[in-house]
């Protein structure tokens, strides 16, 4: 008796939620599974978009994040939320963590109210889940990924937003929607598909699609157009998405589209092995398996829009949602982290809401129509238990770079990023560890100038350690290959300028000073700002003065 009175009033409580206290809910269930992140620190690109120079703090520095071409990339909102943390209480990695998380909430709360808007059963239950979905750790635990949450945010405002002017059509409403959608994009770009969203919901109400309707989705889409053809030419001229990494035949991206998708939807089934960069697939015409990804996408596609008049339109409306607004990653438009992977997490923290929505709503019709029974509120709870410490454990993965990194190799040990950036930090105190992890990156991918020249600067510092050691034969042979992979480097990057200044070093270690000193004097004539080269100039010029007296003096007569 006790045990039915419990499920009772955890099923009064459940369909009596609304307001503050569903809010608050999701604030305690989604900041419980992220807790740990309050001891995480930063990470990767937390360096270029948390960690910004320090004369970005003043108010110089707003005039650079909105109006200048210095940042990563044009996310301007994001910059300015850093900013303003930064000078209200310095820099924190706890303080950026908790934000993420309590955005999140807010986002599950959102979609929660979205659906619950729309009637659509088992909107608690999606929002839950939204909220506590191991695919999401990467977007709440990674700081830079606050782009990715705060636009989440504004998009879902926006989305509410436009739904209650439908409902009550108002200018006040409609220009706030399309305020928010512009905070959204200033965010992320990845926010352009949502008047595309909108038009899925109109089609799944069975509402009429006019003339009328169609007008005031022109303002949201023309901003979401000039959005992404902007991000799609900073990727390509500012962060460096071109090049034979990212040369691909659109029959090739097709494959590589259908395979996205079906990753994204077997990832969101069974969340298990999530890593921080997964394996970079080969797409291959000749294949015949890789043709069934697009083809079987198709067909899934077709069949629920086949069935949308028996089975209703919401099933083809979810799978069109999660096509739309996954359309950005799905291979047709090239971004920088293609040349890790093709698929990360991150990328379908709005797009999984589709099928988070269609699977809850599905269970709560088949749970008895939205009543709720004891096995149903069972299966509802352990479901949500298993997400809470899969989440929850997930977090631990991001307590610093290392552990990240570590992380990655663990699970995909042909990702040479990881062995790049796990190494790189320990240059300077750890050589023989970045050595052996740069190495392998280098047999993994030799066309890159990164590696070549992070591997070169290692075996330059272990030459040093060797001479130190008194051990001239095997310094000498350890500069030897550093001068080597810093000429490959600057092969691939004629305009390396680090690896000019490197290249210069080390020749001068071998005695081999004008062309150390061509390498410095191209370096300083690319970054005149480098005053540490002239001194290097200096030094050589020093040393060559007392390797070739007679030289020097013949000059000085000239």
């Amino acid at each position: 008796m006790r045990r039915s009175n419990l499920f009772t009033e955890i099923a009064e409580f459940c369909q009596g939620l609304s307001g503050l206290k569903a809010l608050s809910l999701f604030l305690l269930v989604t900041i419980s599974a992220y807790i740990y992140t309050l001891y995480c620190g930063y990470i990767w690109d937390d360096e270029r978009h948390v960690l910004m120079d320090s004369s970005l703090w003043g108010l110089g520095g707003l005039w650079k994040i909105w109006f200048s071409r210095e940042m990563q990339q044009y996310y301007p909102l994001i910059y300015s939320s850093f900013w303003i943390e930064a000078n209200l209480w310095g820099l924190s990695p706890a303080m950026s963590h908790i934000i993420n998380a309590f955005i999140h909430a807010l986002n599950a709360f959102l979609l929660y109210s979205v659906l619950k808007h729309l009637n659509i059963r088992g909107a608690l239950l999606a929002g839950l889940i939204f909220a506590l979905h191991p695919v999401h750790v990467e977007s709440v635990a990674w700081i830079s990924e606050r782009k990715n949450v705060l636009s989440g945010l504004f998009y879902l405002l926006s989305l509410y937003t436009f739904l209650k002017c439908e409902d009550k059509p108002g200018k006040g409403l409609y220009f706030l929607s399309l305020a928010l959608f512009i905070l959204a994009l200033l965010c992320k770009t990845v926010a352009c598909t949502l008047p595309a969203a909108f038009l899925i919901i109109r089609w799944m109400r069975g509402r009429n699609i006019g003339v009328g309707y169609i007008a005031s989705l022109i303002p949201f889409f023309a901003l979401g157009l000039a959005f992404g053809l902007l991000t799609v030419w900073w990727e390509a001229n500012l962060v460096g998405a071109s090049g034979h990494m990212w040369e691909m035949s659109y029959i090739e991206r097709v494959l590589l589209a259908g395979r996205i998708f079906w990753f994204y939807i077997y990832k969101l089934i069974l969340p298990f092995d999530l890593i921080f960069i997964y394996p970079r697939w080969q797409v291959d015409l000749s294949a015949i398996w890789q043709w069934l990804f697009p083809a079987g996408a198709v067909l899934a596609a077709a069949l629920l829009f086949a069935l949308s008049n028996r089975i209703g339109r919401r099933p083809a409306a979810a799978l069109a949602f999660f096509l739309v607004t996954l359309f950005p990653a799905l291979g047709f438009i090239d971004v920088y982290p293609f040349q890790f992977s093709f698929v990360a997490d991150h990328f379908q923290y709005m797009a999984s809401a589709g099928p988070i929505s269609l699977f809850a709503g599905t269970a709560a019709w088949a749970a008895g129509r939205g009543s709720f029974s004891e096995k149903a509120l069972l299966a509802a709870a352990l479901l949500l238990a298993a997400l809470w410490a899969l989440s929850f454990s997930q977090t631990f993965a991001y307590k610093d770079s290392d552990t990240v990194w570590k992380d990655t190799i663990a699970k995909n040990p042909e990702a040479w990023i990881a062995h790049t950036n796990l190494a790189v930090p320990h240059i300077n105190d750890d050589h023989d560890f970045a050595i052996a992890h740069l190495e392998k990156a280098y047999g993994l991918n030799s066309s890159n100038e990164t590696i070549s020249h992070a591997l070169g600067l290692a075996l330059f510092k272990k030459s040093r350690e060797l001479s130190a050691k008194g051990m001239e034969t095997e310094a000498l042979e350890y500069n030897s290959r550093a001068i080597a992979l810093y000429e490959d480097a600057l092969a691939l990057e004629p305009r390396y300028v680090e690896a000019h200044i490197n290249l210069g070093v080390s020749l001068a270690q071998a005695d081999d000073y004008d062309s150390a000193l061509e390498h410095f004097h191209k370096a300083l004539r690319m970054n005149p700002s480098k005053a540490f080269v002239r001194k290097n100039i200096e030094r050589t010029l020093k040393l060559k003065a007392m390797t070739h007296p007679l030289e020097l003096k013949m000059r000085e007569g000239r």
